[in-house]
C-alpha cells in the first residue's frame, strides 16, 4: 500500500473478543473512511481514496473522533475504488458511523488469523441466520399459498355446482323447445297444406272469371261473385301466412332461450379452464417453495 504522508501518531489499545494489542497507529490528513454500511450482512464499505495497492491480507481499524478504536476487520472483497469487510461484531457494528476514519494497521500473523478465524465464525452465524429467516419466509408463503389453492378449489366446486345446475336446465330446455318447436313445425305444416289448397282454389277461380271475362257477353254479376271469393280467398291466405310467421317467431324466441343458457355455459367452463390454469401454476410454485425450504433444511444439518 502506498501511504500519504504522515502528520499524526496516536497510540491506540486495539481488542477483538480474544485479541489484544498495543501498537501505534499512524494517522494523516487523507485517511480513509468509511462511506457505506450494510444492516443486513453488518458489513462496512471503505473508499480508497488516494490509497492504493490494497490487498486481502491487510488490516484495518475504525475510530471514531477521539482516535480510539471500534472495530477491526480486513478486505473481504476489494471492488474498483473501495472495499467490503467482512461481517463486523454486533455491538462494534452499532457504533460504526458513515464517515468514521479508516487506518492501515500491521498485525502478527498470529493476530491476522485469529481475526478472519472470528470473522468466519460470525459469517458462518450470519449465514446460519439468513437460511433460517429463509426458512420461515418459505414456511409462510408455503402456507399461503397453500391457502390460495384452497380458495381456488372452493371457487371451483362452486363453478362446478353452478355449472351442473345450469347444463341441467339447458338440457330440460332443450328438450322443451324441441317438443314445443315439433309441435309448431306440425301446426306451420298443416297450414301450409291449407294454404296450399287455397291458392289452388283461387287459381281455379282466377281461370273462371278470365273465361268468363273473354266471352262476348260475359255476365257481370258472375264475374262480381268471382272476384269476392278471390278476394275471400287471399284474405285466408293472409292470415295462414301471418300465422306461420307467428309460429316462426315463436320457433325463433324458444331457440333464443336455449342460446343464452348455452353462453351462461360457455361462460362458466371458461372460467373453470382459467380458474384450472392458474391452479395449476400455483401448485408449480408452491412444488418450487417446498424444494427450496426441504433443501434449506437439510443444509443446516
Amino acid at each position: 500500500m502506498k501511504l500519504p504522508q504522515i502528520t499524526i501518531a496516536v497510540f491506540l489499545i486495539l481488542s477483538l473478543s480474544g485479541l489484544s494489542l498495543s501498537q501505534p497507529i499512524e494517522v494523516d490528513d487523507t485517511q480513509l473512511s468509511i462511506d457505506f454500511t450494510n444492516n443486513e450482512s453488518r458489513s462496512v464499505s471503505v473508499r480508497l481514496g488516494s490509497a492504493d495497492g490494497i490487498t486481502a491480507d491487510m488490516n484495518f481499524a475504525v475510530l471514531d473522533s477521539m482516535n480510539r478504536q471500534i472495530a477491526l476487520f480486513f478486505p473481504r472483497e476489494i471492488l474498483g475504488d473501495r472495499f467490503w469487510s467482512g461481517p463486523l461484531d454486533r455491538a462494534d457494528y452499532a457504533r460504526v458511523r458513515a464517515g468514521d476514519r479508516v487506518i492501515a494497521l500491521a498485525m502478527t500473523s498470529e493476530q491476522a488469523g485469529q481475526l478472519r478465524s472470528e470473522f468466519a465464525v460470525r459469517l458462518d452465524a450470519l449465514k446460519a441466520e439468513r437460511r433460517q429467516r429463509r426458512i420461515e419466509k418459505l414456511k409462510e408463503d408455503v402456507l399461503s399459498l397453500k391457502d390460495v389453492i384452497n380458495d381456488r378449489d372452493v371457487d371451483d366446486v362452486a363453478l362446478k355446482k353452478d355449472l351442473d345446475s345450469l347444463q341441467t336446465r339447458l338440457k330440460k330446455e332443450k328438450d322443451i323447445v324441441k317438443r314445443d318447436v315439433d309441435e309448431i313445425q306440425e301446426q306451420v305444416i298443416t297450414l301450409r297444406d291449407e294454404r296450399t289448397e287455397l291458392m289452388e282454389e283461387r287459381a281455379g277461380l282466377l281461370d273462371r272469371r278470365d273465361t268468363l271475362r273473354r266471352r262476348s257477353d260475359p255476365s257481370q254479376d258472375r264475374v262480381n261473385d268471382l272476384n269476392e271469393k278471390i278476394a275471400d280467398l287471399d284474405r285466408e291466405i293472409g292470415q295462414l301466412n301471418n300465422e306461420m310467421d307467428n309460429f316462426r317467431e315463436e320457433i325463433r324466441e324458444l331457440r333464443e332461450n336455449t342460446l343464452d343458457l348455452e353462453e351462461e355455459v360457455r361462460v362458466i367452463s371458461s372460467e373453470r379452464s382459467e380458474l384450472a390454469a392458474e391452479r395449476k401454476e400455483l401448485v408449480l410454485e408452491l412444488g418450487e417453495l417446498e424444494e427450496e425450504l426441504e433443501k434449506l433444511k437439510r443444509s443446516g444439518h
